[in-house]
This record gives C-alpha cells, sequence and structure tokens, in this order.
C-alpha cells in the first residue's frame, strides 16, 4: 500500500482519509470488544495502544527520511566515482 509514498503530496485531507481507512482495517483485524455482555466497535484510543501510536502517516515520512529524493542513489553513486570517494577495483 505504501509504494512510492515517500514521493505523495500528503495534503491535509489525503491525511484524514489514509488515518480513516487504516482504523477501518485495524478494527477488522482487532475485532469488536465485549463489555458487559454487549458488542461493541473498538475506539480510536483502544486501536492506537496495540500499535503503540504508529500510524501510516509517521511511516510514510519516516519513508521520506530514510530514502530521501526519487533517484538521489544514482546520482549520489556518479557523484562519489567522479571524485574518487569510491574504490570500485578491491
Amino acid at each position: 500500500m505504501t509504494y512510492a509514498s515517500e514521493t505523495w503530496v500528503l495534503k491535509e485531507a489525503i491525511i484524514q482519509k489514509l488515518l480513516v481507512f487504516e482504523r477501518k482495517i485495524l478494527r477488522r483485524i482487532f475485532g469488536p470488544t465485549k463489555e458487559n455482555q454487549i458488542w461493541r466497535v473498538k475506539t480510536n484510543e483502544e486501536l492506537d495502544k496495540p500499535i503503540k501510536h504508529k500510524n501510516i502517516i509517521n511511516h510514510i515520512k519516516a519513508q521520506r527520511l530514510t530514502r530521501g529524493r526519487p533517484g538521489a542513489w544514482e546520482t549520489d553513486l556518479v557523484h562519489f566515482i567522479i571524485n574518487g570517494n569510491i574504490n570500485l577495483f578491491y
């Protein structure tokens, strides 16, 4: 689901839609809660506890930090080879 997500433009409306979709999936995974012989849907706070407040938006932002801009490693590799910082012949 997050393929190439580091290039996505995250506007507020998209962020809210992603968070709503994530909670919908989490509710399906964790199922309902039974209290006093009555089944009910888990609250957002109850869904945050098992995933330790890690959501899809935090994941996308972390991907941006770890992967950088798209294609950056190719240009950096060429830069290192031209400047002689990488020895290709061991």
